[in-house]
């Protein structure tokens, strides 16, 4: 069924450490899916001739040991999130010929640890933890899920088989977010939930809330960069600020990674300079109470501020407590008056677990097993269809 949407995202299943149940999952994931083809390894080769040779469900293990190592491999993953996108080129043969591989089918990564930026945003994660001793669950032999899963992959054939069309046609009254790549990725399981009908429709966008807005994806050091200088500004109330008083204060800020960032050492001015480049802001000689100084304006920054820190993070500021003494805001206002000197003019290597086409989409689906405890009334009846 992936193949009538316009996105493909990753389902990244993830932990904190070992032993919290990652590898299970992607086991019974892959008795689910179609054509599945299981691997805790595999080269940035290998994916794209794989893909275009058998055009598999592709499920990788093991990804923190080489992924966040391997930048041409992470490229090649992401370009297969978009349809029309979903290619790489590569010479072949002795004659290096040209020649275009595809990269679309649908994948699942599972690892410990963050997984890389553009691969958490492109993906719908299911975040996996230890049991407790006091947490029951009913232990899965792994070998009988195929013979247990049957039923179900049967079940799902017939459905997308008859609701194929009505799921391409589909249109789903989209979640509120500020988050256009999180719709993008829920897309799919939208329409697949407006096709239903019923009460899944309002499950799957309070899902989305669940699992899409709950918590911000990591930014780049760019972004948080700037969400510092924000509340750095918002706490002196000023409208500049000397490229020496940042430093000092981005420094003393707690928990943040500026103090160190230059190989154990104080970020600089020059690495500042580098990050806020690409966003149009450039440092100016300013003058100051106490002479002229290279410094930022605050209106330099007001256009990224708003297209790049999401509005519930507007009223964050840097206090106090977390930054500078209060006596520094004063003294720094009461010698910040002057005016300025000058103004600012980027097919037979798989198991087919028994059935001819099911969909690798629906192991998308299998998100809702993490997020069960969200309601347990809008998933009691979910829970007494599982045989295990």
């Amino acid at each position: 069924m992936y193949d009538i949407f316009e996105v493909c995202p990753f389902l990244a299943i993830n932990s904190p450490t070992k032993r919290c149940g990652k590898t299970r999952l992607l086991i019974l994931v892959q008795s689910l899916v179609h054509d599945p083809l299981l691997a805790s390894n595999i080269s940035t080769a290998s994916v794209y001739r794989t893909i275009e040779a058998f055009r598999p469900t592709l499920l990788v293990d093991e990804v923190d040991r080489f992924l966040k190592i391997n930048q041409e491999l992470i490229g090649v993953l992401n370009s297969g999130h978009t349809k029309h996108a979903a290619f790489v080129v590569r010479s072949v043969g002795e004659d290096y010929e040209p020649n275009r591989f595809s990269t679309w089918c649908p994948k699942v990564v599972a690892g410990i640890g963050d997984l890389p930026d553009t691969i958490a945003d492109r993906s719908i994660e299911i975040p996996m933890r230890r049991k407790t001793p006091e947490e029951k669950v009913k232990f899965i032999r792994l070998s009988q899920l195929p013979k247990q899963f049957k039923s179900f992959r049967e079940k799902i054939l017939r459905w997308v088989t008859d609701n194929k069309v009505s799921i391409e046609k589909a249109n789903p009254e989209l979640p509120k977010s500020s988050n256009d790549r999180a719709i993008d990725n829920w897309m799919p399981l939208l329409q697949i939930a407006e096709t239903i009908g019923g009460e899944w429709p309002d499950k799957a966008r309070k899902l989305f809330g669940v699992c899409a807005n709950g918590e911000e994806p990591d930014d780049g050091v760019s972004i948080e960069l700037l969400k510092d200088i924000k509340g750095i500004f918002n706490g002196f109330h000023s409208d500049r600020i000397s490229t020496n008083d940042l430093l000092d204060h981005l420094c003393k800020l707690e928990e943040r990674p500026w103090s160190t960032y230059n190989r154990g050492k104080e970020i600089s001015s020059r690495q500042i300079a580098k990050k806020l480049k690409p966003f149009n802001i450039s440092s100016q000689t300013i003058r100051f109470e106490s002479g002229s100084r290279k410094g930022y304006y605050r209106k330099d920054f007001d256009d990224a501020f708003n297209r790049y820190i999401p509005p519930p993070n507007d009223d964050i500021s840097v206090t106090s407590d977390t930054s500078y003494k209060n006596n520094d805001i004063q003294d720094y206002n009461i010698r910040n008056k002057g005016e300025n000197v000058t103004d600012k003019n980027s097919s037979n290597l798989f198991n087919n677990n028994g059935v001819t086409e099911v969909t690798g989409n629906n192991s998308q689906s299998e998100n809702k097993l993490k997020y069960n405890n969200a309601s347990e009334d809008d998933t009691k009846k979910f829970d007494e269809d599982v045989p295990f």
